[in-house]
C-alpha cells in the first residue's frame, strides 16, 4: 500500500482504507459526480449518503478487504445508522486519494489515533548505529 493508505477503527478495529484509480471511477459513477467535487461536498457538508457510503466501501476493498465482506460491514454499520460519525472518515480517504497521506496528516495535526500509514522498518543500513551498552 502506498502513501494514500489511511487506517482508520471501523467496524471494531482499525483498518486500512485507500482508494484505487477504479475505485474512483467507481464512485464517481455511482455518486454521478468527479472525486473532487465529492470531496467538496464531504468537507462543505452538502454530502449526499452515496459520498459517504460509497467512499468508505471502495476504500474498505482498496485496502484489501474483499468485496463482500466490505459491503457487510458497510450494511453493519453504515446503513440505517446516522452518518455524521462517517463524515470525516469518507473525507479522510478521497483527501488521502486527492492530497497524499502527507497533507491529511498535516491537515489533521500529525499522526492521530495510531492512524499513521504502516510502519516500514528502518533500513540497517542508513539506521545509525546502536551505542554500545555500559557494562
Amino acid at each position: 500500500m502506498g502513501r494514500i493508505c489511511i487506517l482508520r477503527p471501523f467496524g471494531g478495529r482499525t483498518r486500512p482504507f485507500q482508494l484505487t484509480l477504479g475505485a474512483v471511477e467507481e464512485l464517481e459513477r455511482l455518486c454521478d459526480a468527479g472525486a473532487g467535487l465529492i470531496l467538496r461536498r464531504l468537507e462543505t457538508l452538502t454530502w449526499r449518503h452515496a459520498d459517504i457510503r460509497e467512499t468508505i466501501r471502495l476504500g474498505l476493498v482498496g485496502g484489501g478487504l474483499g468485496e463482500p465482506e466490505a459491503t457487510r460491514l458497510i450494511e453493519a454499520y453504515v446503513d440505517g445508522q446516522p452518518v455524521a460519525p462517517f463524515l470525516s472518515l469518507a473525507a479522510a480517504i478521497l483527501a488521502a486519494y486527492a492530497t497524499g497521506l502527507d497533507e491529511v496528516l498535516k491537515n489533521e495535526g500529525g499522526p492521530a489515533e495510531g492512524d499513521a500509514a504502516p510502519a516500514v522498518p528502518p533500513d540497517p543500513a542508513t539506521s545509525p548505529p546502536s551505542s554500545p551498552s555500559a557494562s
